[in-house]
């Protein structure tokens, strides 16, 4: 096991689209950070920003650094036989997956902090000092790895599943977009507001008045919004979302979900990719 970790991680640091990935996800935060400082600077009463404002930004999109890189690195290995060298040598099929999944949440890791330290940074040099407190910055960052490591179990199922480098990229790709639809409709529905104004009435001043508040049909009650919280507190696209927006309510539920999921794929795929016919 311990050879296969050294093998994994000297492919991985000689990989390009690691490399690539984090330059691309520091530059983009990077350009994220001076234009929200520009805009602060324009109009200060409509937007107010601590170093901490952006830092755990990083988490809401590196799922989708996760599902492309996963899938290539992965793929890359049926493509090379270096799937097959492994298993000639004398190791393990649970050995080589499990191997696998520890590089590929090391990789989104390492571009996750490497992200989130430079948008810290730039956060500290354009906004001032953070306002979380340190507690609450070590539980979202704790919250953020369980995350991670959700996401890889999700993509290293499908990547060693799937023997084309391509295929399997592509539908990690569109998982993880289907996770953001479902995760995005989930949020949306527990954002209806309990009240809502039906419209406006004219005064005879000239005056428009809204009428009274009547409630929302689509507000969630009872327990059809604790299974829409559930759903919310279950995709790793909406813990990203609230992780960034550092609005962690529930963070143990939060956390065994995104340990639940991790021990689900990981047991479905060393199950499969053991019993994979690999040609």
């Amino acid at each position: 096991m311990t050879q296969l970790l050294s093998a994994g991680f000297a492919r991985l640091f000689k990989n390009k689209l690691f490399w690539f990935g984090n330059i691309l996800f520091t530059g983009f935060y990077i350009f994220v950070s001076l234009m929200n400082y520009r805009n602060m600077s324009r109009y200060p009463d409509l937007y107010h920003y601590t170093g901490s404002t952006f830092m755990f930004a990083p988490f809401q999109i590196i799922g989708i650094f996760a599902s492309c890189f996963t899938g290539m690195f992965l793929g890359t290995e049926y493509r090379d036989g270096t799937l097959r060298n492994k298993l000639v040598i004398g190791r393990s099929r649970t050995q080589v997956y499990l191997s696998n999944l520890v590089v590929s949440f090391s990789a989104s890791l390492f571009t996750s902090i490497v992200s989130i330290l430079i948008t810290f940074l730039a956060g500290i040099a354009l906004f001032g000092e953070p306002e979380l407190t340190s507690a609450k910055m070590l539980m979202t960052f704790g919250l953020g790895i369980l995350m991670l490591v959700s996401f890889s179990g999700i993509f290293t199922l499908i990547s060693m599943l799937v023997p084309s480098k391509s295929a399997g990229s592509v539908i990690n790709i569109i998982f993880f977009l289907a996770l953001v639809i479902a995760g995005l409709n989930v949020t949306n529905m527990l954002q209806q507001p309990e009240f809502i104004t039906p419209g406006y009435t004219l005064t005879l001043d000239g005056v428009l008045q809204p009428l009274e508040a009547v409630p929302n049909p689509h507000y969630l009650q009872g327990m059809k919004r604790s299974v829409f919280e559930f759903f919310r507190d279950l995709f790793p696209t909406s813990q990203g979302s609230l992780l960034m927006a550092q609005m962690t309510s529930r963070p143990l539920v939060m956390a065994l979900c995104s340990l639940g999921i991790t021990v689900c794929t990981t047991i479905s795929g060393v199950f499969h990719f053991c019993r994979k016919d690999l040609k």
